[in-house]
């Protein structure tokens, strides 16, 4: 294991090497949230786009947003801004939910690695055993299995 030749340095640098990692992924699943697509998924070869789509424009047989607006199920709403998100909105499913849980999942791998070298550091990786041998009792005077044996 990595972390083994260095003692209590090394269990700094897992501590560390952890919250960057969580940094990273909490910036990837806020950008994530900040981003927004355009594609509402209607086409326009045809037809123009459905009044129900909201504000779009036909770019290529595809119903895109206006400047401005974001896909929402297929209607384009107002881009939010980075004040006015609701953290709420991270989406449960695709891939930031997938990366999320890859990284939840590796932080808890790399917890219980640094643990672990912790308590080798503490308490030494080897065993001691207690050597027990039979031998004659031997009973003091005021015992009560002393008397009752007797």
């Amino acid at each position: 294991f990595w972390l083994k030749p260095f003692g209590i340095l090394c269990f700094r640098c897992a501590v560390l090497s952890m919250r960057v990692l969580l940094a990273w992924s909490l910036a990837g699943l806020v950008t994530e949230v900040y981003n927004c697509t355009v594609d509402t998924g209607g086409t326009c070869w045809i037809l123009p786009c459905h009044v129900s789509r909201g504000p779009t424009e036909c770019t290529d047989g595809s119903c895109l947003c206006q400047p401005g607006f974001c896909d929402d199920l297929g209607t384009c709403e107002p881009r939010r801004s980075h004040s006015d998100l609701d953290m709420t909105v991270v989406p449960h499913r695709g891939p930031v939910a997938l990366s999320f849980v890859l990284v939840v999942v590796v932080l808890a791998c790399a917890m219980l690695g640094g643990f672990l070298t912790l308590w080798r550091l503490t308490h030494g990786t080897t065993q001691h055993y207690v050597r027990l041998e039979a031998g004659p009792a031997v009973f003091r005077s005021g015992d009560p299995e002393a008397s009752s044996s007797a």
